[in-house]
């Protein structure tokens, strides 16, 4: 049996840390909002290769810039990829700009050597953004009441003292601080790396909170069904066997997944990479959470409520006092 509870205060000291830095990220730098987000506008280009890619790519990224600066568009990124039909795709982000402006930009695009062709444009409203934004936290805050009510249910036949909506507010509490640890990577990523908070991060989140608190439960479920079979043993013992029985199928499923997305951060685009790395960070956060933050903080609630005992001086003793003062 590995004794992972009374190491509590270590593993809560190695969460601040991982937290510290990203919270104060968040503070500091904020997140870097997309076009989805902030509104704005996303456009696509393409241009057949006559030449080599490198400088095709360069020049066409230069061409792009260039002639956005002309019509007096400012240009937020400008990224450029080559796929399999030999074309470089140029992927431009600005802020939102007038109908007369987004034709000008088209037309001297085609008058390039060579032609830069419009594949799609895309115009967000900062309203939309904002929509967004109130609509992905109403996600997280329903997500978080549901499973509490849910675990809460679910295990209400849990002996006592131990109580079943112990049980979900905990599980939330450890999926809340796998979201913070994520949106404080992502503050520091998009401050050095420029990555931008897209609705494919608001996905890597959710996928994040399901995957933590399916581990969680696994955990407590074992609990559970030990605290009814050890009915005379401690909270804090009993814990401690239902880690040792789960850690490691904790561990070899999340292994299985990091695996997956290790690759697919390595060999996918470059669009894709940020939400691979999201989901491979969080992933990784979600178990360590499950094991070392969930049930520790579990087992922290269950015996710091335990009454303390007052002690009183007995009778006897009380009556012995009178006798010798006498």
């Amino acid at each position: 049996m590995v004794k992972l509870m009374e190491r509590k205060k270590i593993w809560f000291l190695v969460s601040a840390i991982l937290l510290v830095p990203g919270i104060i990220s968040l503070i500091v730098w904020k997140l870097h909002l997309g076009i989805e987000f902030k509104g704005g506008s996303l456009s696509e280009y393409s241009v057949k290769l006559s030449e080599n890619s490198q400088t095709a790519e360069s020049s066409g990224k230069e061409a792009i810039a260039q002639i956005y600066k002309d019509v007096g568009v400012a240009i937020v990124q400008n990224d450029a990829s080559l796929n399999a039909d030999k074309e470089i795709h140029y992927f431009v982000k600005s802020p939102s700009m007038a109908e007369g402006k987004h034709r000008d930009i088209v037309r001297r695009l085609n008058e390039h050597t060579p032609p830069i062709q419009e594949l799609s444009f895309e115009s967000i409203d900062p309203q939309v953004g904002s929509d967004v934004t109130r609509k992905a936290l109403l996600a997280i805050v329903v997500a978080s009441i549901a499973i509490i009510g849910y675990i809460a249910l679910s295990f209400r036949g849990v002996p006592k003292p131990a109580s079943s909506w112990q049980f979900g507010i905990i599980a939330v509490v450890a999926l809340l601080h796998d979201v913070f640890f994520i949106l404080g990577f992502y503050s520091l990523m998009g401050h050095f790396l420029g990555w931008e908070v897209t609705t494919e991060f608001v996905t890597a989140v959710l996928t994040v909170m399901g995957f933590s608190v399916h581990d969680t439960i696994v955990v407590f479920d074992r609990l559970r069904e030990n605290l009814k079979r050890y009915p005379s043993d401690s909270f804090t013992d009993v814990a401690n066997i239902s880690v040792t029985q789960t850690i490691s199928r904790s561990l070899n499923t999340s292994l299985t997944v990091l695996l997956v997305l290790l690759a697919l951060a390595l060999l996918g685009g470059t669009h894709i990479r940020p939400f691979a790395i999201t989901l491979l960070v969080g992933i990784a956060m979600g178990t360590y959470s499950s094991i070392f933050v969930a049930t520790p903080l579990l087992e922290w609630w269950q015996t710091a409520r335990k009454p303390k005992r007052l002690k009183f001086p007995s009778l006897r003793g009380m009556k012995m006092t009178k006798q010798s003062s006498h």
